[in-house]
């Protein structure tokens, strides 16, 4: 047995599931790769994803150097994060019957931007763990972020729910004027964004150019991920 086949067949326990993702998941592992010029942009395209290559190129073109990093990050992200978390929370609404909320980080610190890496990998860790505090390179909003970010992950650990009175307090009012945090479901794919400002957010591919039906057509293709 594998995490993936259990899920699929619906031999998960049934708790209530959280998953997070960072807006730039994979800048922090394309970034080693010194991608700069895009010559070696499209041959790392055809070395990943082969036949495909010209088709994630249109999807994510880089015409000069300075896009070249940031484009690769993007690709990467797509392919090996939002895709595939799509993949998973499809699994869970066929399999799980306890709700599964959707987290998305999106916020820039001065502090992270300045490793010109995006909001990568694991950045809302060190919000959830008391990392900033008393280091330079993060504001009052990061701050607020901070309380707001461990008060959800500590209402979720008790009662399976993220959602909070501090949360609905400075949390951007929900559009129809009721729930702050839904669970997911396959038809609104909702999450909760915590950014510059927290708010509600429906499919977070779809901030990835509509690519993630292609790293799907890739991964039937290919019967694995592309990037692993």
């Amino acid at each position: 047995d594998t995490p993936n086949s259990l899920f699929e067949r619906g031999q998960q326990a049934q708790v209530p599931i959280l998953l997070s993702e960072t807006k730039d998941e994979a800048y922090i592992f394309t970034k080693p790769m010194q991608v700069y010029f895009v010559w070696q942009y499209k041959l790392k395209l055809e070395e990943l994803f082969k036949e495909f290559a010209g088709r994630v190129f249109d999807a994510f073109p880089a015409k000069s150097y300075s896009e070249v990093p940031d484009t690769m990050a993007r690709v990467a992200t797509a392919a090996y994060y939002a895709a595939p978390i799509r993949r998973f929370l499809s699994v869970l609404s066929a399999t799980h019957a306890m709700p599964t909320y959707q987290l998305y980080f999106t916020r820039l610190s001065e502090y992270a931007a300045g490793y010109e890496m995006g909001v990568f990998h694991g950045l809302d860790l060190f919000y959830l763990f008391n990392w900033i505090e008393g280091r330079d390179g993060f504001d009052q909003t990061d701050k607020l972020l901070e309380r707001a970010l461990q008060s959800s992950y500590a209402s979720f650990v008790k009662t399976g729910n993220p959602e909070n009175d501090f949360l609905r307090q400075v949390a951007e009012q929900p559009q129809d004027g009721q729930r702050l945090w839904y669970p997911h479901d396959q038809v609104n794919q909702r999450y909760l964004e915590f950014g510059d400002v927290i708010k509600q957010g429906a499919n977070i591919c779809s901030t990835s150019s509509g690519s993630c039906d292609l790293f799907d057509e890739i991964e039937r293709a290919q019967g694995k991920s592309p990037l692993k």
